[in-house]
């Protein structure tokens, strides 16, 4: 039995936080049943949890029932609406309320964050949550795009390690919380969701739902690639949200390509920004050009002693741009090679 959206009052494709994949899967009219929608709702990153609250109860009313024997762990019954409404609601609604009201229930705050890649947490302790807020909120005013990521604010009960914590979007309204001040339910951690993509291997991707600075990679592999319908049926039962995973490659800070996976496939997006920015002692320092060798490498369009060419004329330009001294025109003159100050230049340009 098919389970879908009754009404035309929710636009899910939007709530995806790679607009490629829900504009893809708009594009060909995939449908979602109830939990795959709560599904995309809990991990979009630009709505407040409040919002994601009222979301989950207009899918009570406009959608049908998902059964799933595992969900009867937390509530004894395997409907996922009576484990939304009886068990995850209320504690993500009783967490929030005691994390904007921490003052109230015996609780200081802290805020915390990512600083370009170095993660941050004031030492400050505040007696509030709106005054971690404002602090925050005056801190970051004047940044740069991009400067800070993963903004949170943390509420603790002292002498003990119990917390709360609430993950900041864009518009530094809480977006997800991590507690365990009570039971966390994470409900929508435990089945595997198909969710088409439009990629291919060789692609350009980055993470574009990170609480981190995330980094392009190169794709290699989805993990539903090749399966057929009886694969995708069986995961929907065995697997849980871990197994959603892609295959690909990053660079590391050393150059070297290694391979690794992201377990969100979902939240994979065409990479559009810069591959080379030069400035070694900036922390927007980047090189990931061979990322554009490798994607053609896989394409089939180069073949690998191409690669490996690349690979080593790239690494070799860096280290001469690392030891390149830093001389005017007149000394590559007064050396008697004026024509180096044309190649210091070239090395020089700050991004392509």
């Amino acid at each position: 039995m098919t389970d879908f959206l009754k009404g035309e009052n929710m636009d899910i494709y939007s709530y995806f936080n790679s607009k490629s994949v829900g504009e893809y899967c708009r594009s060909i009219g995939h449908k979602f049943n109830a939990y795959e929608t709560g599904f995309i709702i809990n991990a979009c990153n630009r709505i407040s949890i409040e919002e994601k609250l009222d979301l989950y109860r207009e899918i009570m009313e406009t959608m049908s029932d998902v059964r799933n024997e595992r969900l009867k762990k937390y509530t004894g019954s395997d409907s996922f609406f009576h484990a939304l409404k009886n068990a995850f609601i209320p504690s993500e609604q009783t967490a929030y309320e005691q994390l904007i009201h921490a003052d109230r229930n015996g609780m200081f705050c802290q805020y915390g964050c990512y600083h370009y890649n170095n993660r941050f947490t004031d030492d400050t302790i505040y007696t509030s949550y709106g005054r971690a807020y404002e602090v925050l909120k005056e801190n970051i005013s004047d940044s740069e795009p991009d400067e800070y990521r993963g903004l949170f604010i943390t509420a603790k009960i002292p002498d003990t390690d119990k917390y709360i914590t609430g993950h900041l979007n864009d518009n530094l309204e809480v977006n997800t919380l991590w507690y365990n001040c009570h039971e966390e339910i994470p409900l929508f951690d435990i089945l595997w969701v198909y969710i088409p993509t439009p990629f291919k291997k060789g692609d350009i991707l980055i993470p574009c739902a990170t609480f981190y600075p995330p980094e392009p990679m190169v794709l290699n592999d989805i993990c539903y690639w090749g399966k057929d319908e009886e694969w995708l049926e069986k995961r929907k039962v065995y697997a849980d949200f871990s197994d959603m995973t892609a295959y690909g490659y990053w660079l590391g800070n050393d150059g070297q390509v290694y391979e690794e996976c992201v377990h969100d496939y979902h939240n994979l997006e065409y990479f559009t920004g810069e591959f080379f920015r030069l400035d070694l002692y900036n922390p927007k320092y980047k090189d990931h050009r061979l990322l554009k060798t490798l994607s053609a490498a896989l394409k089939g369009e180069i073949d690998i002693e191409v690669l490996v060419t690349a690979n080593n004329l790239l690494k070799a330009e860096n280290d001469l741009r690392k030891n390149f001294p830093a001389w005017n025109a007149k000394y590559y003159e007064k050396a008697g090679i004026p024509e180096m100050t044309e190649l210091e230049k070239m090395l020089k340009k700050q991004h392509f």
